[in-house]
């Protein structure tokens, strides 16, 4: 083996701890714009007055959905405006922009929204109105869809 030989085979060792250490970088960095996103859209929900009140409201028992008197009102536009964002949070999860992992900072607050029998109520109303407009999507269903795999997950027997 010439002197040659034994540079190519130095280069071509440090050419691939190079692209080994260019792919740590990379991994490290879009776990990083994962985390960001991620409490980007945390403090979205934990600074917007609205989705605080609402979720609050949920969380302690206190949210009522009354079919006569909710729509239109105040209240739907807030829970609007917090499962829209949770929604979302969950259409990033199912395109693979966030983690599993991920989702752990913010599964509570999923949990807690999805499981209250006055948030599934509404859910229903709506599917009923999308089923007579003749509507085949269903509404926050990335919401639905991240939540029940949630609680299904959580759930121990």
């Amino acid at each position: 083996m010439t002197i040659s030989d034994k540079i190519n085979i130095l280069l071509l060792f440090a050419t691939a701890i190079g692209v080994l250490a260019a792919f740590r970088q990379l991994y490290i960095s879009n776990k990083q714009k994962r985390a960001d996103l991620i409490l980007q859209l945390y403090n979205q929900f934990t600074s917007d007055i609205d989705m605080q009140d609402i979720y609050y409201r949920i969380e302690y028992g206190q949210f009522e959905y009354v079919e006569n008197t909710f729509h239109m009102s105040s209240d739907e536009k807030k829970l609007d405006k917090l499962i829209g964002l949770f929604s979302n949070i969950g259409q990033l999860y199912q395109m693979g922009i966030i983690k599993e992992a991920d989702l752990n900072f913010i599964k509570y607050e999923f949990q807690v929204i999805y499981e209250t029998k006055a948030v599934q109520e509404y859910f229903n109303t709506l599917d009923d109105w999308f089923q007579q407009r003749k509507i085949s999507h269903l509404k926050f269903k990335p919401f639905r869809e991240i939540g029940q795999k949630i609680v299904k997950d959580n759930y121990q027997p």
